[in-house]
């Protein structure tokens, strides 16, 4: 349509740009909102995650270390595990006022069986395999009470969110050859 055919109304509300910056940031602030606080939820998110992959990796450390003179493999050593993990996240909670996310009843951490065998005094010849030493420290997170405003209608309604990490790892035994 010609712009000499348009009624005077028409032709004065296109030809006026007043306003047009307050209309685009009225229409823009609530989706950079939501932007900004689904980055801060799944910052959080990556956050707790690394965590538990830090703590998982420290566990399996400390039992790569301490686990030939731990006890019991499936009592002793699972739960000090389990302890260097809680341990982990409990200090990240003390440090995030924001977001409480973690609780040690949603951790599983589960230790490979039976128990990695170092060659006893009798058996120093026999040079150790890395399956003979070698375990595996798996640890999971479940987060069922997490509350973020999208997650929720994309994963549907009940699904919690897992977090799993998983760290092969081998006794240090002191004593004797380790063949590959």
């Amino acid at each position: 349509m010609p712009r000499a055919m348009m009624p005077e109304r028409l032709r004065r509300f296109g030809g006026e740009d007043q306003g047009n910056a307050a209309v685009e940031f009225v229409l823009m602030t609530p989706i950079l909102l939501l932007v900004a606080v689904g980055a801060f939820y799944m910052l959080s998110l990556i956050s707790l995650y690394n965590t538990l992959y830090t703590s998982t990796y420290r566990a399996a450390r400390y039992l790569s270390v301490e686990g030939e003179y731990l006890p019991s493999w499936e009592g002793a050593a699972q739960d000090a595990a389990r302890r260097f993990i809680v341990d982990e996240f409990e200090r990240q909670q003390s440090d995030n006022v924001w977001l409480k996310y973690a609780s040690a009843s949603t951790l599983n951490v589960r230790l490979s069986s039976p128990k990695p065998q170092c060659a006893g005094g009798s058996q120093g010849d026999r040079a150790l395999q890395i399956q003979d030493v070698s375990f595996t420290l798996d640890a999971g997170l479940e987060l069922s009470d997490v509350n973020i405003p999208v997650v929720k209608q994309v994963l549907g309604r009940g699904q919690p969110i897992r977090m799993v990490t998983r760290h092969t790892s081998f006794l240090e035994c002191g004593q004797g050859e380790l063949k590959e």
